[in-house]
């Protein structure tokens, strides 16, 4: 009862602060609240039950009163209730939704004024004095919409405004970490940093501070940002399966015992399957839970694998189907480039090749594979000038770079004698690079 009794109280705060929002939104603060399923549910009783009062309302007043009255007063009643309904408020403040809540609020009020009140409360006015009770207040409902519109242009305004009052809200953090990712990653990591920080229960947070720091190939900072949340929120497979992507690198028995629990709670939990197949030593199995990882939506990182695998069994086709649908994502990610350009190697495709290559290192010079490939690459297509260029690249960029000798040797042969093969990417237990663009 207690439960019910505060979610009640909730709604009720919450409708009225959508009236505040829809009448004044130059002034009201913002709002970042997610809504139980529950708090949804009685929502929509709440909106249910006001349709009974108001078909009632019109049964009622039939006769007495012409049905568009009786429809206005009906539709001033449900507009709340049916806003809370449609705006579940779960991608930021409710102070976003003054854009369609504030002409709806605003044009039942018109109707009202003009068919209710000034009817009823001054029968003798002329219909000039009723369409100017009914164009008022939509003139002002526009205006407080004018006023307010540098607030509500900016969503982002909007959740930092949120956090200032509320640090370590869950739901303003999440939707403006998702807003600024794309240009501004660090200050993503540092609005879940600070979250976690104000509020150390705030898994959702620390879930989100993980993944991220996953996507960099920061496994030490993912293990310390989801250890916390199995401490506070208790184990789920979301939470065991980032640990266990983070320890494939740090820990492998710990990250496959801990994939293995995450498995249980769910079998498609893609971290999970993600860090099996980096685990998994044979060629057939380890593709087969790339399949499934990707299925899943891990995300480019498991497509990157998938590719791999598919690679290192000789599948070309299918390995560059996989990284071309990574580039369609991450025009910029080097592995993606880098793996279409060794394909291209292998199939003799001189120019394609080398453009990869040289832009592998435009993007990210310290992918020194993209140099060594590059000497091989030139060397085999009669251009030793530049594959000497190359060589003294390599040299400048890392003096102590075990392909130095090869190339080296490979330069000084004779003409017939054979090349070494060009350098793949890195084991496939060992995670693939972050994208040219950082993230």
């Amino acid at each position: 009862m207690s439960s019910l009794v505060r979610t009640l109280g909730e709604l009720a705060l919450r409708a009225l602060f959508a009236l505040f929002v829809a009448l004044a939104p130059a002034w009201a603060p913002p709002d970042v609240r997610t809504p139980t399923a529950q708090g949804t549910l009685a929502l929509l009783a709440i909106a249910l039950i006001a349709c009974a009062i108001a078909l009632s309302v019109v049964v009622a007043r039939w006769a007495r009163v012409d049905r568009s009255s009786a429809a206005l007063v009906a539709a001033t009643f449900l507009a709340l209730p049916i806003a809370g309904v449609l705006y579940r408020d779960t991608s930021g403040p409710l102070l976003g939704a003054a854009f369609w809540l504030t002409p709806l609020v605003w044009l039942c009020l018109a109707a009202v004024t003009a068919r209710v009140v000034v009817p009823r409360y001054v029968p003798r006015a002329p219909a000039l004095a009723r369409r100017a009770a009914f164009v008022a207040p939509l003139a002002l409902g526009a205006l407080l919409l004018f006023f307010a519109r540098a607030r509500l242009a900016s969503p982002a305004s909007l959740l930092r405004a949120a956090l200032v009052s509320d640090p370590g809200s869950e739901p303003a953090a999440l939707a403006l970490a998702k807003l600024v990712e794309a240009k501004a990653p660090a200050e993503a990591d540092r609005i879940l940093r600070d979250c976690t920080a104000t509020r150390p229960e705030s898994c959702r947070c620390a879930e989100g501070l993980a993944v991220r720091a996953l996507e960099r190939e920061a496994n030490v900072e993912a293990l310390e940002a989801i250890n916390p949340a199995l401490t506070h929120c208790g184990e789920s497979a979301l939470r065991q399966g980032v640990r266990a992507e983070a320890l494939t690198t740090l820990a492998p028995f710990d990250a496959a015992s801990a994939a293995d629990r995450a498995l249980a709670l769910d079998p498609g939990e893609p971290h999970a399957l993600y860090a099996k197949a980096l685990l998994e030593p044979q060629p057939e199995a380890r593709r087969a839970l790339a399949v499934r990882a990707v299925e899943h939506g891990r995300g480019v990182r498991a497509v990157l694998l998938l590719g791999f695998a598919m690679l290192s069994a000789g599948d070309l086709d299918g390995a560059a189907a996989q990284f071309e649908a990574v580039l369609r994502q991450r025009p910029d990610d080097t592995r993606a480039i880098y793996d279409l350009a060794l394909i291209a190697q292998k199939r003799g495709r001189y120019r394609e090749a080398r453009e990869g290559y040289l832009r592998v290192l435009r993007l990210d010079p310290k992918l020194l594979d993209a140099r060594f490939n590059l000497i091989v690459l030139t060397h085999d297509n009669g251009f030793d000038d530049e594959a000497r260029h190359h060589l003294d690249a390599l040299v400048a960029a890392d003096p102590r770079n075990p392909g130095i000798a090869r190339a080296t040797g490979l330069l000084s042969a004779p003409a017939a004698a054979a090349a070494p093969a060009p350098t793949a990417t890195r084991p496939i237990t060992t995670p693939p690079a972050p994208s040219g663009s950082g993230r």
